[in-house]
């Protein structure tokens, strides 16, 4: 993936909100932060020292879990390799399916607490503007569901 649409990408994640319901992100940007965006750095107005701190924060997370996350894909090659077989290995895919299970639970675990960490790096008024964007963000998503559900329900006219 090219870093802009990793940047994109992450950046909506983090806007949606610090309690997402959503599994933790594959791949070595499953931590990252649009914070260091320069767009959004400017909007809340971060410091220079605060960017440093907040970089600081990602990839020490991101080097502490390169492991799980590079188990985490490799998981996924081998479940996509059971798929291709004739007959079905109930137990190998029950014990991916469960490590797969355990890997996303300890990475979502792993971002809320970088999120509270990189919380704590905000002063209040940057908190209440990143709250307004994930707000922002949230209407956004579920402007654009009702109308993908208003497609699928009368069909594509465009």
């Amino acid at each position: 993936m090219k870093p802009t649409i990793i940047t994109s990408l992450v950046t909506g994640l983090l806007l949606v909100g610090a309690l997402s319901t959503q599994p933790a992100i594959a791949g070595p940007e499953f931590i990252s932060s649009p914070l260091l965006k320069e767009r959004v750095a400017k909007r809340l107005q971060l410091s220079e020292d605060q960017k440093e701190q907040i970089k600081n924060i990602i990839e020490n997370t991101r080097n502490a879990r390169s492991a799980e996350i590079n188990e985490l894909k490799s998981l996924h090659t081998q479940w996509r390799n059971l798929q291709k077989e004739s007959d079905v290995n109930e137990a190998e895919l029950l014990a991916i399916a469960k490590r797969q299970g355990e890997l996303k639970a300890a990475l979502k675990v792993e971002k809320l607490k970088v999120r509270k960490e990189i919380a704590l790096v905000l002063n209040e008024e940057q908190k209440q503007k990143l709250a307004k964007f994930k707000e922002k963000r949230k209407e956004k998503r579920k402007e654009k569901r009702k109308h993908k559900g208003m497609h699928k329900m009368y069909g594509d006219q465009g």
